[in-house]
Formats: C-alpha cells, structure tokens, sequence
C-alpha cells in the first residue's frame, strides 16, 4: 500500500474511534436518570398553592432576604399583598413571586399588631417552636418556608432538595432540645454541609 493511501487508512480509522468514543460519552454523560424537577414559582404555582405554603414561602423567602426596613406588617397582609399584584402579572414570569414579595416589603405600612407573635432579630420567631407547629397542613407551611428560603439563598430549586432538608430540619427538631435554634441557621449548616460534599 503507497504510504499516502496508508495515512488515509490511519486517519479514517483514528477519526472513526474518536467518533464512536465521543458518541458513547455524550450517551452515557445524558445517561444519568431523571434529572430532578425544577419547580418554578409563577403565578400558576401560587394559585395552586395553599394558604399555608403561600404564607411559609414569603417567611422563608424574607428569612433569607432580609430586606432592610422591610414593612412590619402580618403574614395576611403579605399574602393579600402578593395575591393582588400576581393578578396583574403575566403567568409565565418565573420571578412574579418573588417581586410581589419585594413590592409588599416595600409598599405594606407598618402597623402595630398587639398580641401577635414578634418578629425580633434577624430570624424572628422562626425556630423550632414555628417549625412543624402549624395547624392541619403544617408540612405545608414548612416545604414553603424551604422554597422560599431556598429560591431566594439557592435557585433553581428542586423539589428533592425541598423534601431532603424537609426531613433533615424534621429530624433537628424532632428531640425537642433545639427548639431554640432558628431555621435558617440549621438550613445554612445544610447548606454548607451539602455543598463540602458536592466537592
């Protein structure tokens, strides 16, 4: 065979392995399962939420945000709020939720609200006494505390992550020893537990 012609052979054959090595990579790197469900909180996803998620997701949402002067006024009000302005928002926007939420901190006035659980602090009353403490749906309010906290502190999320730190804040609080300890701290110690690992 002329050396030219041996070359070709050489080159066709090397491109032909590489061509099926990277086929089989891209196959196999697409090949992991299903990939988890990122859940988006639109205004759809707030009509179909329920009282309970609706008011955990802007405690968490602001837990993490800690927006400066935010209005002081009840969970109710913020839940009105966001409810009235989704309304006039398109229903695709992914971030409808979160900005009717920034609107209300801004916008609510402050009121007085004698008898009413204060919100002292950077975290409030948001422990383990809040946690799990809600009437019939209380892991309602507790999953939209995390999607709230997690969309503002971790986005996109998934709802494996929302029920993995679900069961993992559950069981901090299940002794009853920690009733102290604020969610968002314990959250945070997930958090960064979470990602030494991913490393």
């Amino acid at each position: 065979m002329p050396p030219m012609i041996k070359t070709s052979v050489l080159i066709a054959t090397i491109a032909g392995a590489l061509s099926v090595f990277w086929g089989t990579a891209l196959v196999r790197g697409q090949d992991k399962g299903p990939q988890p469900k990122i859940m988006r909180f639109d205004v759809v996803w707030w009509q179909n939420a329920n009282s309970d998620e609706q008011q955990g997701f802007i405690y968490g949402y602001l837990d993490c945000r800690q927006i400066p002067k935010a209005a002081k006024a009840s969970i109710v009000d913020y839940q009105n709020s966001v409810s009235i302005s989704v309304k006039s928002q398109s229903t695709r926007d992914p971030n409808a939720i979160t900005k009717a939420i920034e609107s209300a901190a801004k916008t609510l006035k402050s009121r007085d609200t004698r008898g009413a659980e204060v919100y002292d602090g950077p975290h409030g009353f948001l422990d383990g006494g809040w946690w799990g403490d809600q009437p019939a749906n209380w892991g309602d309010s507790d999953r939209g505390y995390l999607e709230g906290y997690l969309e503002c502190a971790l986005p996109p999320v998934t709802s494996q992550a929302v029920s993995k730190y679900q069961r993992a804040i559950d069981r901090h609080y299940a002794s009853g020893t920690h009733d102290d300890d604020k969610i968002a701290d314990v959250l945070q110690q997930l958090l960064k537990s979470a990602s030494l690992h991913q490393d």
